[in-house]
């Protein structure tokens, strides 16, 4: 029973690819194809062919023909502006830090030779 339901996914699989090269090379129209081959969505028509595109783009070593859509590109683009910015207001904030870390350590070190007395404490191990 497994491998005649097997089968029929492979015939079906052959019978879009068919469909998809003849689209393709002999400029079937989806409608058409959609007709001909008795499917009932025009979005499997248009997912079949966009497979055997990406499938021949990948054989021949070039991208994907499927453009990106515009709000998806427009929307990584600022994405990254985005976390270029966080990156370099982080970058300011740790240098600042570290400065003020720098700066309390010489206060303390300071005011420890005037003073004459420990101000940081010093754990002991009990």
């Amino acid at each position: 029973m497994g491998n005649v339901l097997l089968l029929r996914k492979d015939s079906h699989k052959l019978r879009m690819r068919k469909m998809a090269e003849k689209i393709l090379e002999n400029g079937l129209s989806e409608h058409a194809a959609k007709v001909r081959y008795q499917i009932k969505s025009i979005t499997t028509v248009q997912k079949w062919v966009r497979t055997l595109e990406d499938e021949k783009f990948l054989m021949a070593g070039e991208p994907s023909s499927k453009p990106k859509p515009a709000g998806v590109v427009q929307k990584l683009l600022q994405h990254s502006e985005d976390l270029t910015a966080r990156v370099k207001q982080l970058e300011a904030a740790l240098q600042e830090a570290d400065i003020k870390a720098l700066y309390y350590e010489q206060m303390i070190r300071t005011a420890e030779k005037e003073l004459g007395i420990d101000i940081q404490k010093k754990f002991a191990i009990r």
